[in-house]
């Protein structure tokens, strides 16, 4: 095969793993899990080796046409195989996860097929699709994971699908506008109103999937279809859209996904404050906050660079889920792990999302008094997040939750806290292999390993995390020397959990369920009579015909 027809070989792996896995019996686990592993494997090794001839220039080979203006192109530049690259780690840890059931290791695969060739669309249509994949490995992953599809899932699959279905009326506008659905090959002046904004609602509710994706944040299915599939995809479709615009976005794609994003951080940051004695629910409610200013960015000209530090930053607290959202275990290391993923997902130096954060800020505090609303609105949100995480933290070092397993730590959540830990010490070389790739040259700069430099100004993120370890080496001493003691975990609170503000409106369910019931039941009577009745089918025809007829 020509190099420039590999990158196929990406998906086409992905989904043949993911065939040889389901179709192995389900006791034969390990050889399961070993298919799956090296399908992953090898689509991240073809991921590396595309990385030098995509830094000399997007590779774009193209597989036919299904319609006129419709053509099956990928597009393999270093922003779509850096995504692909999230993709297969994410994976990975997600098959490394304890407790696997059979079913999901080919449902992994479907998910990260489906988020691979988002990362690699070449037109809407092509990035349409990959959506829809992404989608059903989501739901393939809520039905191996329970034995069954619940309620829940079926209803994060539609506002999925409600969205995707919205970007792809805008590709269809775009390709009657301008024979093509590419919004790289377009002038940013093809990309209207009609078109940016499903666009951008398409990414938006990606990324803000944990809001209402069912089960636990961190727990197999779940975390595994926001990171390997969710995050990433959304991720694709914002920045392709932020490319397309060349940053000149029409004000109302501003106005719009600021509003969104500035909604989403404040009701995060709000229910973090309000479930902080939960560490599971208030961790929820972190990783929505910090999905909302990579929404806000993608409207905001010259945001590239914030919305991939945001992306960055939410994708490793997505994957150290696991370490507070099963329930904090009985060991300390357990609770210690919790602890510092809280910490994390808050946006405290002790992982990238205060580099990221300051980035994101510094984004918007350059646009002047224009960008001045959003920015206090997203500011005061990061700060009541950040004081969440601290009391969501604090509970988390004192409680051991009975229903939790004996486990001393989640290896799969330690590596990605470590990997957090080292991008937030040096945030440079993590622009240099993310972020640089992913928005764009020129958008992030890194000075040195230590220090990131975006659009707002420079930002000394790994200086700060080594003092912010000295000032709590030298408190720790301090209060030695003293005979002061430190503060002490806060215990379990007694009593149920707060409860969430939605549970009110299901009041109104419940009164209808009965007239709803009934109407039902009412209708399958007259569909039941009018199949029964002879010539229904040639009365129907004949409507048919008599429309397409005389119209």
């Amino acid at each position: 095969m020509n190099p420039g027809q590999h990158p196929l070989l990406i998906p086409i792996l992905l989904l043949g793993g993911a065939l040889a896995s389901a179709a192995l019996p389900p006791a034969w686990r390990r050889l399961r899990l070993g298919v799956a592993g090296l399908a992953v494997l090898l689509a991240l090794g073809v991921a590396v080796d595309l990385i030098p001839l995509a830094a000399g220039g997007a590779l774009l080979p193209s597989f036919g046409q299904v319609v006129p203006g419709v053509p099956l192109t990928l597009r393999a530049d270093l922003t779509g195989l850096v995504l692909v690259l999230m993709t297969s780690v994410a994976a990975l840890l997600a098959l490394a996860a304890p407790g696997r059931r059979p079913g999901e290791e080919a449902a992994i695969l479907v998910t990260a097929a489906g988020a691979a060739v988002a990362a690699l669309a070449g037109n809407a249509v092509v990035l349409f699709a990959g959506l829809e994949v992404a989608n059903l490995g989501g739901m393939l992953l809520a039905r191996a994971a329970s034995g069954r599809l619940s309620r829940g899932a079926l209803v994060a699959f539609a506002i999925q699908h409600a969205f995707a279905l919205g970007m792809l009326a805008a590709a269809v506008e775009l390709i009657v506008a301008t024979g093509t659905s590419d919004p790289l090959a377009v002038p940013p002046s093809a990309l209207g109103v009609g078109i940016a904004v499903p666009w951008g609602l398409a990414g938006a509710s990606r990324l803000l999937a944990a809001m209402w994706w069912p089960g636990p944040a961190g727990g197999r299915a779940t975390r595994a279809a926001l990171a390997v599939g969710s995050v990433p995809a959304g991720g694709a479709v914002l920045l392709r859209l932020i490319a397309g615009l060349s940053g000149s976005p029409p004000l109302t794609l501003t106005v719009t996904l600021g509003a969104v994003g500035a909604a989403a951080a404040a009701g995060g940051a709000a229910l973090a404050w309000r479930w902080r004695s939960d560490p599971q629910r208030s961790g929820r409610a972190l990783l929505v906050a910090a999905a909302a200013p990579v929404v806000a960015l993608a409207g905001v000209p010259g945001g590239s660079g914030g919305a991939a530090a945001g992306l960055l930053a939410l994708e490793l607290a997505v994957l150290a889920a696991p370490a507070w959202s099963q329930g904090v275990g009985r060991g300390p290391i357990a609770r210690g792990l919790a602890a510092a993923a809280l910490l994390a997902a808050g946006g405290l130096p002790l992982g990238f999302g205060s580099a990221a954060l300051v980035i994101e800020l510094g984004d918007l505090a350059r646009l002047g008094r224009a960008g001045a609303p959003l920015l206090m609105a997203l500011g005061a949100a990061a700060s009541v997040a950040a004081l969440a995480a601290l009391a969501s933290c604090r509970h988390a070092l004192g409680r051991a939750d009975s229903g939790s397993s004996g486990r001393r730590l989640r290896p799969d959540a330690a590596l990605a806290l470590a990997a957090g830990a080292l991008a937030a010490l040096l945030p440079g070389g993590a622009a240099e292999l993310v972020l640089g790739p992913l928005a764009g040259a020129g958008a992030v700069g890194a000075p040195d390993l230590a220090t990131v430099s975006g659009a707002g100004g420079a930002w000394p993120g790994g200086y700060l995390t080594l003092a912010l370890l000295a000032a709590l080496a030298a408190f720790v001493c301090a209060a030695a020397l003293l005979g002061r003691p430190l503060p002490r975990p806060l215990p379990a609170p007694a009593g149920p959990p707060p409860r969430p503000l939605w549970r009110p409106l299901l009041r109104s369910r419940h009164a209808v369920g009965p007239a709803w019931r009934r109407l039902g039941a009412a209708l399958d009577v007259v569909d039941a009579w009018l199949e029964t009745q002879p010539g229904l089918v040639f009365a129907v025809a004949a409507a048919f015909a008599a429309i397409l007829l005389f119209r």
